[in-house]
């Protein structure tokens, strides 16, 4: 009866308001998904605009409303919800008005351990049905709520699909990447509720690229049509998008016009000379997106102003920055700000700029593993709509000429890309005219190998298998074969060989699993290790991580060879300490690998290896 309940908390207070979300949260029986409203207004609009609550906890001081006046609205607006009264007195004769007035149950705030406040929550609930008149009102009681559910949850669910449906498609995105030399990724994810977040972007005059953001108040329905209603407006404008703040300040006219008042958008609107490698953008309270420069440094751009639809009379202000090749900008939703780890901690600017970080290396951020690193630190679901989007200036610019700072390069090959992991296909794979072989895993075009790609157009030998299939299909030794035929020549075979061995265990087993090797030493720790391998490649969230491998001829004639994993990463700077136990992560490999290799480098955290043979 209590497996999962949908819990609606009115606090105004933030303190009172996360010590009751950290009690909902370490709930277990029941399981609790709390959505939060500070005002009573907010909660009466989320209560007709969403799916139907099981319970709400609600304080009768708000900013908006006071006393049993508040539980009485309540009442009115959801006169088959439980309502458990919060108050800040262990006052009896106050929780018996309450309990007189209509609610189920009170609380002391402060004083209620998650224990409580889930017992407090069943027997609402349950005091609720035992108020039914009679098992027919009941009946007839549950009959409505379920049809008002199912057409709720019928408007929701195609609110959801038009919503991905006003996504730039990814056929688009690959043309813009051809032309204006511009990688773009993303993800979304609308909320239970259905927010009013979208991003978009367009082509506009001069060659130039706009992108931009925006995220409307409020929840379901109402903010879904606003969404259409500003995406409609944003197309409309299209390739006259040349001046931002101009474009923003005319949006909101036309917006302060057509919003029901207390209805608004924040926005962030860039344009992209990718000619002139500079970003201009103007913005109105949108979260800071994230500017990084092709040498790693970052920056949080400036978002002040006013959101659209508040003041006729609002004024935008453009801002430049450098946008050079190999810079990324990242923008997002404020669920990636405002979201909380387990722990009740709110992830913050800091938390959000070092996953970003740690996703982020020589071919721009990676999305599908900042996801999920977001996704394990805060769980899920969300209360609001998330977004993610990478837009990285590839070393290449548009019309395929290349850029002058990169010298002359070898022709680019085609790389094969394939869903099957059959041998047999990934050896067709390495052989010309492919470039390179490709495995799409469960993960789809969200994390495709970028490193692979940007190889292939330079002419190299590329391999990106999840580390089910590179361990399966020993990958190493499909790369060097494929090496042998492709270069072919008086090289040190052997020492490719010994490297790939070397540096792809190390991205597999330390990298993805992330296995100590320590374990070895032993007789009993090397069952216990091959056991680990095993185990972890049972979970598909590990085995599904991806293995890049690039194979290059650099113009002196000597090999460049790249491995990059998606694991945690490790201390490089500790690899020169000859004090170091050999047992330690890496540690032998490496020694190997410097002891063969012309130079050794490391990227990305320790992700990404380089040697030059």
């Amino acid at each position: 009866m209590f497996q999962r309940l949908r819990v609606l908390l009115i606090e105004d207070e933030p303190g009172d308001a996360d010590l009751m979300l950290l009690a909902l949260r370490q709930s277990t029986r029941p399981v609790c998904v709390a959505f939060h409203e500070p005002t009573l207004a907010g909660a009466i609009e989320r209560l007709g605009n969403s799916a139907a609550f099981d319970v709400a906890l609600l304080d009768l001081g708000l900013p908006d409303s006071l006393g049993f006046d508040t539980l009485t609205r309540l009442q009115e607006a959801a006169p088959n919800l439980p309502i458990v009264i919060m108050t800040g007195l262990d006052d009896p004769a106050l929780a018996e008005k309450a309990l007189e007035a209509g609610a189920q149950d009170y609380l002391v705030k402060g004083e209620s351990p998650p224990g409580t406040v889930a017992r407090s929550i069943r027997y609402a609930i349950a005091r609720k049905i035992a108020d039914l008149e009679s098992k027919a009102m009941a009946e007839r009681l549950a009959t409505a709520l379920l049809a008002e559910n199912e057409r709720m949850e019928e408007q929701l669910s195609l609110a959801r699909t038009m919503e991905f449906d006003l996504l730039p498609k990814r056929d688009r995105l690959d043309a813009l990447r051809e032309h204006l030399g511009l990688f773009i990724d993303a993800y979304f994810e609308p909320s239970f509720d259905v927010g009013g977040d979208l991003w978009g972007c367009v082509e506009t005059e001069g060659g130039k690229f706009a992108v931009f953001i925006f995220d409307f108040s409020g929840h379901g329905v109402s903010a879904s049509l606003n969404v259409f209603r500003l995406h409609t407006l944003l197309n409309a404008f299209g390739r006259r998008i040349v001046d931002p703040a101009a474009t923003l300040t005319r949006l909101n006219q036309v917006l302060f016009d057509l919003l029901p008042r207390g209805q608004y958008a924040t926005i962030f609107l860039g344009v992209i000379d990718t000619a002139g490698q500079t970003l201009t953008w103007s913005a109105g309270g949108a979260p800071p997106p994230i500017l990084f420069s092709h040498d790693g440094g970052g920056q949080w751009l400036e978002t002040r102003g006013k959101p659209l639809g508040i003041s006729a009379g609002a004024k935008y202000l453009n801002r430049t920055a450098p946008f050079t090749l190999g810079s990324s900008l990242f923008l997002y939703s404020d669920a990636m700000l405002e979201a909380r780890t387990g722990a009740g901690d709110m992830l913050g600017e800091d938390g959000l700029m070092a996953m970003v970080r740690a996703n982020s290396g020589a071919a721009g951020i990676n999305i599908a593993g900042l996801i999920r690193q977001f996704t394990e630190a805060v769980g899920s679901p969300l209360d609001d709509d998330l977004t993610a989007v990478s837009l990285f200036a590839i070393a290449e610019a548009p019309g395929g000429r290349a850029d002058p700072r990169a010298g002359s390069a070898p022709s680019a090959l085609p790389m094969m890309i394939l869903t099957s992991t059959d041998g047999d296909a990934i050896a067709t794979g390495l052989s010309p005219p492919y470039g390179g072989f490709l495995e799409i895993t469960e993960a789809g075009l969200a994390d495709v190998g970028r490193i692979c790609f940007e190889a292939a157009k330079r002419g190299a030998l590329s391999l990106s298998l999840s580390t089910l299939t590179a361990y399966d299909r020993r990958m190493w030794e499909l790369l060097a074969e494929a090496a042998k035929r492709r270069f072919g020549g008086e090289r040190d075979w052997d020492g490719l060989d010994l490297i790939l061995v070397e540096a792809i265990g190390n991205a597999i087993v330390h990298g993805n699993l992330e296995i100590r090797s320590g374990l070895r030493e032993s007789p009993s720790g090397l069952g216990r290790f091959t056991e680990d391998i095993l185990d972890r490649l049972g979970n598909p969230a590990i085995a599904g991580r991806r293995v890049e491998a690039t194979i290059a001829v650099l113009p002196d004639g000597r090999l460049e060879v790249l491995i990059a994993d998606r694991g945690a990463g490790f201390d490089y700077a500790r690899s020169d300490d000859r004090s170091r136990r050999q047992s330690d992560k890496h540690g032998r490999g490496l020694s190997l690998i410097k002891k063969i290799a012309y130079s050794v480098a490391f990227r990305d955290g320790g992700r990404t290896i380089v040697v030059v043979l």
